[in-house]
């Protein structure tokens, strides 16, 4: 991605660490990485970390678009009505839009939010990353119903199987070890276990089929971007996918039972099997001026979208065509907006 200045961006107090971009025309390194919010908002036009490189002066591109008020939105909406969710990892807070890019509501009081989640009943889940937990939310609430502890791990994504199971990936444990993901069996709000794959390194976004296999994009120690699956969200036989991938993005089942994965570097999201096998569905998003950060994929699995941190919105497109479908506007945050997270209600079939 197109590096317009090299100035870091730090948002809070902690040690700083070193993380691999992976992306050659980034630089093999980036600037460190500084720990979690409580200062104010963006020090420069530039903010890295182990996911991207972007521009926070790119946020002049998108409307300035007010906020809600924090509070219930339910009134507001049918119980059935579709909805899409955008997290914003510095405005700390999720948007509530309708299909129609609508805005309905809005969750605030969050801690650099990163990937969510709605599951069977459509509850949101949030992985609040600088929290150090997982978060739940019942369809139009503003305050958590479940917490989910995350102690020493800082979680950018969440996913839950059918039996129950909730999968937590961790970016890294702090201040400086490796990626992970926290395992919480049905009803604990504490890690019941943990996955990590020999020799990775960070830990990005997870996905779960119907069958209980789970799926994450990670770094190797080595710089090497993957696809892991651990079967039957086990540790035992997890191994690494031939899906070739520049740079781990958001990845997601679709109803064909098919994986969605998404390369930040490349911008594509490509359809693959569960066995790694491309189907030959892929779409380009953009150039220089995109990235994907996460992915969510609608219940027919027709629409796919993605989390913009550089166009600061959410995009959503048809897939396989790729042909234009709809942009999602983020309300402007005090401290700058960056779009990591989005997720569909309804979302992928099977949860």
């Amino acid at each position: 991605m197109r590096v317009r200045n090299t100035v870091r961006y730090a948002i809070g107090a902690m040690a700083a660490i070193s993380l691999f971009a992976g992306c050659s025309s980034r630089g093999s390194q980036v600037a460190p990485f500084l720990g979690p919010s409580g200062q104010s908002g963006p020090q420069s036009t530039v903010r890295t970390d182990s996911r991207f490189v972007y521009s926070t002066g790119l946020a002049k591109r998108y409307p300035q678009v007010a906020r809600p008020a924090e509070k219930s939105w339910m009134r507001h909406v049918n119980a059935r009505r579709p909805l899409t969710y955008i997290a914003d990892f510095l405005g700390g807070s999720v948007t509530v839009l309708d299909r129609s890019a609508n805005l309905i509501g809005f969750i605030g009081g969050l801690t650099n939010p990163n990937g969510i989640f709605v599951d069977s009943n459509r509850n949101l889940w949030v992985a609040n990353e600088y929290a150090n937990d997982i978060l739940e939310f019942a369809r139009g609430t503003t305050s958590p119903s479940t917490v989910l502890a995350d102690p020493n791990q800082y979680p950018v994504d969440v996913t839950i199987c059918p039996n129950g199971t909730v999968y937590a990936s961790n970016l890294f444990a702090g201040p400086s070890g490796t990626g992970s993901i926290s395992v919480y069996a049905a009803g604990s709000t504490s890690p019941t276990g943990m996955l990590s794959y020999p020799g990775q390194n960070w830990n990005y976004f997870v996905t779960c089929d119907t069958a209980g296999n789970v799926f994450t994009t990670l770094f190797t120690s080595s710089g090497a971007a993957a696809v892991v699956k651990y079967p039957g969200g086990n540790q035992s036989g997890a191994t690494v996918l031939a899906i070739p991938l520049l740079f781990p993005g958001g990845i997601k089942l679709d109803n064909d039972g098919n994986l969605l994965v998404n390369d930040q570097q490349a911008r594509t999201v490509t359809e693959y099997t569960e066995a790694g096998n491309p189907t030959g569905n892929s779409i380009t998003y953009g150039d220089s001026t995109n990235d994907w950060v996460d992915i969510a994929v609608t219940r027919n699995s027709r629409v796919v979208a993605g989390a913009d941190a550089l166009l600061i919105q959410g995009t959503s497109v048809v897939f396989p065509s790729g042909a234009p479908r709809q942009i999602y506007h983020v309300p402007t945050g005090p401290s700058g907006n960056m779009p990591f997270g989005i997720a569909f209600d309804l979302g992928q079939n099977g949860i």
